[in-house]
């Protein structure tokens, strides 16, 4: 007897994210999760949730040029608090962020978004982090796009 043979789609949209203003020089998941180094930046609905894309985005106060550096992503079980890499965290993806200029009024900043296209259960979070700390007055925005089923 088959399971699943009717689809199943998202009920209620989840977006959330967070900013991340200080570094995270480790790509094995070591840190503190819910610190400002490595935000939650999604968190699994009641029946699970499947997310689409995570966006980062650079901002500034004043204009500035970021820091260009590599962006993480991980799945993690651990909600806040310390992490051991392997055990429940783990990295989902790398991606090169350049250094551009934010906050400027003659040029526009690129976003970065990511495919993510995963369904994740309940309990499983998705952190960032950045290996290189954001210039003064910048920051990363991360956003993911899902919804909880």
């Amino acid at each position: 007897m088959s399971a699943n043979t009717s689809p199943i789609y998202s009920l209620t949209p989840n977006v959330h994210g967070a900013a991340i203003t200080a570094a995270n020089a480790t790509s094995d998941g070591t840190g503190t999760v819910g610190s400002t180094n490595f935000p939650v930046i999604y968190t699994a609905g009641a029946n699970g949730s499947y997310v689409s894309v995570v966006r980062w985005s650079i901002v500034a106060n004043t204009v500035t040029a970021s820091t260009g550096t590599v962006g993480r992503l991980f799945l993690t079980t651990v909600g806040s608090g310390s992490t051991t890499p392997g055990g429940n965290i783990w990295l989902f993806a790398e991606y090169a962020l350049a250094s551009q200029s934010a906050d400027n009024a003659a040029t526009s900043t690129f976003f970065i978004e990511v495919p993510f296209y995963k369904a994740l259960p309940t309990g499983m979070f998705i952190v960032a982090s950045t290996n290189a700390a954001p210039a003064t007055n910048t920051s990363w925005q991360v956003v993911a796009y899902g919804g909880d089923y």
